[in-house]
């Protein structure tokens, strides 16, 4: 988000990781992370470490994008929906 927000883009790129983008967490200080800066977190493995997350992540972000999609989502200010 640094870089989004040296850009001048810091709303569009939050935007898009809420609606666009399944978002996964390796381990508590990344969740932290993430969570501290309102992006919500959907899928975190079982045990924190990156091969742990490979198949969460397969098998659950094609439904998460889809409820995305289909229900949109309020996030402060932002009605995220199509």
């Amino acid at each position: 988000m640094t870089i989004a927000r040296d850009l001048g883009l810091q709303s569009e790129v939050f935007i898009a990781l809420c609606k666009y983008t399944a978002i996964a967490s390796v381990g508590p200080v990344m969740t932290s992370a993430l969570e501290a800066a309102g992006i919500p977190v959907e899928i975190v493995p079982a045990h924190p470490k990156m091969g742990a997350l490979v198949k969460p992540a397969a098998e659950m972000t094609a439904a998460i994008l889809v409820q995305k999609r289909a229900t949109g989502r309020q996030l402060g200010s932002y009605l995220l929906a199509d």
